[in-house]
């Protein structure tokens, strides 16, 4: 009769402590293995390459992946994003109270341990350059390659930290021809796109994630006498000006 009653009373706390589940406002998740705090909303949430919540991203990245989601008919997941981060400064709401990946990458590939290398002229091989996080004064916070000084963007290659080769989704990128889009020859991680020591310009970049998980790839292309006054692409997506010399580029990679 006693193990009944308290079985009753278990059952009860069960009940009403699940009571809320299918509640639509913010939720803060406590995934216990790591000590993290993520902010979700609902099952939505921006994720990087590691796996994680990503904690800030450039207003107008933030503001293409807005119109993107509406266009693929996923308009929840649009208010959602509105929710979720501040629209003035692109940083994850509450975010402050998130602790990093707990070692789980090298600190030198932050954020989310994925960079790249490009071949610049007169510099040669240059990087690692990491994921744009943020925005100041209309550029992108990091990005590959050298503005202001008139220097071709030459060749490129992208990578992760080694303890994400295993997981990464597979990548797809090339350097478009300066008379603009076209037969681009393509390559993967770790492999080298473009030219060295041949003084050829060109005009923009390509890239795309070939994955059956919803990774998503958005680039930014920085050309001569354009600048970053130029729209995030994604997905095969020509970045880049015809008949102006690429100088830069900002990326991000991200799953949603």
């Amino acid at each position: 009769m006693i193990r009944r009653f308290l079985l009753f009373i278990m059952l009860t706390i069960a009940i009403f402590s699940c009571s809320d589940d299918n509640s639509d406002s913010v939720f803060v998740k406590v995934e216990n293995k790591t000590n993290s705090v993520v902010k979700t909303e609902g099952d939505f949430a921006l994720k990087g390459i590691d796996g994680y919540p990503i904690k800030q991203l450039p207003i107008d990245l933030l503001s293409t992946i807005h119109d993107r989601l509406i266009k693929d008919g996923r308009s929840d997941d649009a208010k959602k994003l509105y929710v979720l981060y501040d629209m003035k400064t692109g940083v994850l709401k509450g975010s402050e109270n998130t602790i990093a990946a707990n070692g789980r990458i090298n600190s030198q590939y932050a954020p989310n341990g994925v960079y790249a290398y490009v071949h610049e002229q007169d510099y040669g091989d240059i990087g690692p350059f990491l994921q744009s996080s943020s925005m100041s004064d209309g550029a992108p916070s990091s990005y590959a390659g050298v503005t202001g000084q008139s220097k071709r963007l030459e060749g490129v290659w992208f990578d992760t930290a080694p303890e994400l080769v295993s997981t990464r989704p597979y990548l797809e990128y090339g350097l478009v021809d300066i008379s603009g889009p076209g037969n681009t020859f393509i390559n993967t991680w770790g492999e080298f796109n473009g030219t060295r020591g041949k003084d050829k310009a060109v005009s923009g970049i390509i890239m795309i994630i070939d994955d059956l998980k919803p990774w998503k790839i958005w680039y930014k292309a920085h050309n001569q006498g354009v600048g970053w006054n130029q729209p995030w692409h994604t997905d095969w997506e020509y970045a880049g000006v015809k008949n102006k010399r690429l100088e830069a580029f900002a990326f991000y990679i991200m799953i949603y």
